[in-house]
Parts: structure tokens; C-alpha cells; sequence
């Protein structure tokens, strides 16, 4: 049997490029990922109104980072993020619900009304009307939501599906982070062993 042929090896100076150049390629696509990230958090605080929220927190309650600003990802940050989706669904389903009531209810007023009351009629009428904007409202931002996280089932499993989407996001979102930290120090001691060599 004739003996494997010997991989040939660039020149370690080459090598040292070759590196750099691989991890800038991977840094790259990681920041890319990473500012992906960022748009996609500040779709969400422009929709759930997060940063005019946190705004008009007590003062006795922590200080929160706004979202649409140059937002770094962390653990803290990651879990802030949870827990206000976590209450703004809730909410957003609880306001659902109660506008329909409201709806339903004048609805039912006006028909109860009689006809030949005009007051009543444009009381009533106008009392369906702003019942409708308000269910019609409620409902435009939970169908931008279930397209942000990508859900069509029934409402009753929105929040499930919310949770797990947000651990996937910032799972995601926490490996991107991570993964950058490791490739700019891998750059910087691929860059110093070059540097030395020169």
C-alpha cells in the first residue's frame, strides 16, 4: 500500500490570514443575526407601546431600559423582556375581551332602543361606534402580534405559543451574543500572533 501523501500546510503567516478571514466571515453573518435581533425587539416595543410604558412607571418600581434604543442583549435584559410580553398579552387579551362585551352590550342596547326616540338612536348608535373602533383596534394589534410570532391557532393558545416563542427568540438571541464575544477574542489573539510575527 503506498503511503498517504502528506497535507500540505500553508505557510503559518497564511495560516493567520486565513483565519482572520474566516472568523471576519463568521462575525459577519453572527452581527448580521445580531442587528436582525434588535429590528425585530424594536417592532415589538413600537407594538406593545413598551418604551411610553416604562415612561410613565412609579417611580418605586425599577428603571427599565428602553427597547428601541442601541440594545445590548443579557440574561437581566432577556428576562425584562419576558415578563412585560408575559403581562402585555395578558392584557391585550383581557382588554379583548372586555371590548366585545361593551360591543355586545350596546349592541343590544340599540336594538332594545325604540325607534321613534331619535336621542336614544344616536346615543346608542354612537356608543356602538366607539365600542366597534376600540374591539376593531385591540383586534389590528393582536393579529400584528400573531404575525410577529408566527401563530394561527385559536386565541386560547396564544400566550402558550408567545412563551415559547420568546425562549426560542432569545435563546437565539443570547448564542448570536455569545457566539460574537468568542469570535471577536478569537480575532483579537489570531490578530496578535500575526502581529507578532511581523
Amino acid at each position: 500500500m503506498p503511503p498517504k501523501k502528506r497535507r500540505k500546510r500553508d505557510h503559518p503567516v497564511v495560516e493567520h490570514w486565513s483565519a482572520l478571514s474566516a472568523i471576519s466571515k463568521n462575525l459577519a453573518a453572527l452581527s448580521k443575526q445580531d442587528q436582525q435581533f434588535r429590528a425585530l425587539l424594536k417592532q415589538i416595543a413600537s407594538l406593545t407601546n413598551h418604551d411610553a410604558f416604562i415612561k410613565n412607571l412609579p417611580t418605586e418600581v425599577p428603571p427599565q431600559s428602553p427597547w428601541e434604543e442601541n440594545f445590548k442583549y443579557s440574561a437581566a435584559m432577556a428576562e425584562q423582556i419576558k415578563s412585560y410580553i408575559d403581562w402585555w398579552i395578558d392584557t391585550m387579551l383581557d382588554d379583548r375581551k372586555e371590548s366585545r362585551k361593551v360591543r355586545d352590550k350596546a349592541l343590544k342596547t340599540l336594538k332594545e332602543t325604540d325607534v321613534s326616540n331619535d336621542e336614544a338612536l344616536k346615543e346608542g348608535a354612537c356608543l356602538l361606534a366607539e365600542a366597534e373602533a376600540q374591539t376593531n383596534s385591540i383586534e389590528t394589534v393582536i393579529k400584528r402580534w400573531c404575525k410577529i410570532v408566527r401563530f394561527q391557532q385559536p386565541l386560547d393558545k396564544l400566550k402558550v405559543h408567545t412563551i415559547e416563542w420568546l425562549k426560542r427568540w432569545l435563546d437565539q438571541w443570547n448564542f448570536a451574543d455569545t457566539s460574537i464575544k468568542k469570535r471577536i477574542e478569537q480575532f483579537k489573539d489570531t490578530y496578535s500572533a500575526l502581529e507578532s510575527i511581523f
